[in-house]
């Protein structure tokens, strides 16, 4: 997410939802054209569902067998009835943390071990569910067909689980972060020596799993395929489709579709691996968001791009901190392509501090960070007014001369072809690997402190308190256009 981006990940908490009150439910974004598996006996094909998401026909006794890694799937939840002030709280939070998406990162088939009331022991018996490995606000968690044959059940994968090192993150011991993202590796590994990140799965997914609950856990009752990591590829990859990601917000802008959302951070990342983007800015850690907000990272497809654009040797990254703070206050990658004049633009915006997810102090700043990230000029003239200021055509001749002081070299794009990634990642996911492991270990590359679990005391720390107080800190103090 950028700093003029089209709908980041700490803005438009406050916008319109559509509420169910007959079952105070939360209504979802519209199904039209999307394959919705409600339950085991509603998974039959019907005149409605797209062809690209439609299910095998035989996935009537198994709902969940025609996902496969790399698919977005937005789960239908259910729960106890809601007041008022819950629907006023949820409608606070931000667009990512009003919905539950499952990233599928692998499936492994397992048998029913629990009884089946009202059925046939024939039935019973054919009953095979798959259960589907995955990421869940950023946590590792396993979705399968609960016992009841009707409903799913989300469950954290724990540290204990044979398979856990397999499908555990744990980003502060991967090599690929620590190669490409050094100054990210050090902050996650600080992170987990206070236990503030990664998340607990079992705290993240409680509304699932919480024994204390009762009956006022909630349930999955349906689960709908969203997009998958290809198609999403191949909407960065054309200028027909991929304006959403490549020329920033048009006046007026205000995203409300969660779903489009989520996928905000990956589709701008793809766009510049795909060549239609020469820079891109991604919030790596947001200091100034509270312990129950998902951080930009955790959002679907994020670290699948990231691992990408750290394994491709024409994409070079610089790091971001807020100025004159510890990366824990906030920490932006600043990824380009290695072509001119993109690695000498993107090394300014580093020298300011600029943050993904914060938006510059002045119109001069603004327009700098909105050209260097090319988006196209009138949204970002657009941009600058939202916010109360204005170009004056001083500011503007002032930015552009910087700008060429930085490169001779002209801003083309698309500044390659298609990157390819796409074969590399369906030969290596054929052979077992989850994405954000390290290529070739199978998850053995962890040091002994992942494999431990360990957390240490959380420690008190001083943090940015709201995200006026962390965008003062950045771009405010240039010096005074005339």
């Amino acid at each position: 997410m950028l700093a003029l981006a089209r709908a980041p990940l700490l803005a438009h908490r406050h916008s319109p939802k559509t509420w169910n009150r007959s079952t105070a439910i939360a209504r979802r974004a519209t199904t039209r054209g999307r394959r919705v598996v409600p339950s085991a006996r509603a998974a039959e094909p019907t005149g409605e569902v797209t062809p690209a998401f439609s299910a095998p026909s035989e996935s009537r006794e198994d709902p969940l067998a025609s996902f496969r890694d790399g698919d977005l799937l937005l789960l239908r939840v259910a729960g106890p009835d809601e007041d008022e002030d819950a629907e006023s709280e949820l409608s606070s939070r931000p667009l990512l943390d009003r919905e539950w998406f499952f990233e599928v990162v692998g499936d492994a088939r397992e048998r029913s071990s629990g009884s089946h009331k009202n059925r046939s022991d024939e039935v019973a018996n054919r009953l095979d569910k798959t259960s589907l490995v995955g990421l869940c606000r950023g946590v590792p968690a396993r979705l399968k067909r609960a016992d009841d044959g009707e409903t799913y059940a989300l469950v954290p994968v724990g540290e204990r689980d044979d398979d856990a090192s397999n499908v555990t993150p744990r980003l502060a011991d991967r090599r690929w972060v620590e190669s490409s993202f050094p100054a990210w590796r050090a902050l996650l590994a600080d992170l987990e020596s206070t236990g503030e990140y990664p998340k607990d799965p079992n705290v993240v997914l409680r509304a699932f799993t919480n024994e204390k609950a009762g009956t006022n856990a909630k349930t999955v009752v349906g689960v709908e395929k969203v997009t998958d990591y290809a198609s999403l590829r191949e909407a960065a990859r054309s200028e027909a489709t991929n304006a959403f990601w490549r020329d920033g917000a048009p006046a007026g802008f205000v995203e409300t579709d969660p779903k489009r959302h989520a996928t905000n951070n990956a589709g701008e990342l793809l766009c510049l691996l795909e060549g239609q983007r020469g820079v891109v800015m991604t919030q790596l850690w947001a200091g100034w968001e509270d312990e129950e907000t998902q951080q930009p990272v955790d959002a679907p497809f994020a670290l699948r791009a990231l691992r990408e654009c750290a394994r491709d040797a024409r994409v070079a990254v610089v790091p971001a901190a807020v100025p004159g703070m510890p990366a824990r206050k906030g920490l932006t990658a600043i990824l380009c392509a290695d072509a001119s004049p993109f690695p000498e633009r993107a090394k300014p915006l580093a020298s300011f501090g600029a943050q993904a997810a914060l938006v510059a102090g002045s119109p001069y700043y603004q327009y700098l960070v909105g050209r260097v990230l090319g988006y196209a000029e009138a949204n970002v003239d657009a941009h600058v007014r939202s916010r109360g200021g204005r170009l004056t055509a001083p500011v503007v001749r002032e930015a552009e001369k910087d700008l060429a002081a930085l490169s001779d070299a002209p801003a083309r794009l698309p500044w390659r072809r298609s990157s390819g990634a796409a074969d590399e990642n369906a030969d290596e996911n054929a052979s077992g690997e989850f994405f954000f492991l390290d290529a070739g270990t199978g998850g053995a590359g962890e040091s002994a402190r992942a494999r431990s679990g360990r957390r240490g005391k959380k420690k008190k720390t001083s943090t940015v308190r709201s995200v006026e107080d962390a965008e003062s800190m950045f771009g405010g103090r240039g010096k005074k256009k005339k």
